[in-house]
């Protein structure tokens, strides 16, 4: 913040590092962007000034060279991760793939780093949505199957429980029966993938975050 008498924020703007050479997606935010902090009052008095024009970026050090971009991509890193268990063939909670490319479109047009893991057929997809909203720069696409999830080895062990539970076997007459209906009661599948969160979380940050 300058010291006239008028007291304005300002917007420091730091360049985006990435290497342009690479034909790989990666991420290469450094250095981080850093928020200045205003005080509420202050911020509410400068944006009624400014009602009828935008704030502009102001030079600070003499660092800024040119005007700041439009758009301030974020300095934290989104991990996801989508993979087809075969939704779309079930009768009750049926979701085809399209309908999670619909959802996880909201999730392509973030302007932050993102680490995604999919399976081979959402690779072309994924990669190209990024791509439109030129964030393939900052976006690493990672094939991974559900064999290769560590909790795939109790696959077996997961259908052996879930058929007990649905053949009543083992279905506790306290449990809520409308519950076997739901997928996490019927697929071991959809259990393994979904309790892997921590695993991508981990896999991200130990892998592909350097």
């Amino acid at each position: 913040m300058n010291t006239s008498t008028k007291v304005q924020p300002t917007l420091r703007t730091e360049k985006l590092q990435f290497s342009p050479s690479s034909s790989s997606s990666r991420i290469t935010t450094r250095p981080r962007f850093k928020v200045l902090h205003i005080t509420p009052k202050l911020y509410q008095k400068e944006i009624r000034r400014n009602e009828a024009s935008d704030l502009k970026p102001v030079e600070i050090f003499q660092q800024t060279t040119k005007a700041a971009p439009k758009v301030t991509i974020s300095g934290f890193t989104l991990v996801t991760a989508l993979l087809d268990i075969g939704r779309g063939d079930w009768w009750e909670y049926r979701r085809p793939l399209e309908s999670y490319y619909g959802y996880l479109e909201n999730v392509l047009q973030l302007k932050v780093n993102l680490v995604i893991f999919v399976d081979q057929k959402s690779v072309r997809h994924v990669y190209n949505r990024r791509k439109f909203y030129q964030l393939e720069h900052i976006t690493k696409v990672i094939p991974i199957t559900l064999a290769e999830l560590p909790l795939h080895r109790y696959m077996n062990l997961a259908m052996r429980i879930i058929a007990d539970e649905q053949s009543g076997k083992s279905w506790d007459q306290q449990w809520d029966q409308s519950m076997k209906t739901h997928p996490e009661a019927k697929s071991a599948k959809y259990d393994i993938l979904v309790n892997s969160k921590s695993y991508f979380l981990y896999n991200a940050s130990v892998n592909h975050l350097k």
